[in-house]
């Protein structure tokens, strides 16, 4: 990949230098495109949590931390409002009725709270 390829005398192929083309994609524009999709994502990422995540169950509430985290309060009977809040680089959250789950930005969920019917399953949805 990236060489010319000429006609020798013999009428074989053979490689030559990478191309001029070539070279400019894989040392400029393919960093550069690398460069801009992470800023983007990170852009995407900082703006989310800065969003107002907040959802509120029966009698508990859940919001986003600037820190990926999500804080709970309310009643915490069945689990839903953890004290110190669930730490994690999550993306949003919501609550149920007496549980709540919070979206990690791999895409993998975190349940807590009741799971009497399987809403919240301990171990997460991946």
């Amino acid at each position: 990949r990236g060489a010319w390829i000429q006609r020798t005398e013999s009428g074989m192929e053979s490689d030559t230098e990478e191309s001029l083309v070539d070279k400019v994609m894989r040392t400029v524009w393919v960093p550069w495109q690398r460069e801009r999709r992470l800023v983007r994502e990170q852009e995407r990422v900082l703006a989310t949590r800065r969003s107002a995540w907040l959802d509120a169950g029966f009698q508990h509430a859940v919001a986003m931390r600037p820190d990926g985290g999500v804080a709970c309060w309310g009643s915490d009977e069945f689990g839903q409002t953890p004290p110190d809040g669930v730490d994690g680089d999550f993306v949003a959250t919501t609550a149920g009725s007496f549980h709540s789950m919070a979206l990690r930005r791999n895409g993998n969920v975190v349940c807590w709270g009741w799971n009497n019917n399987g809403q919240a399953p301990p171990d997460g949805v991946e």
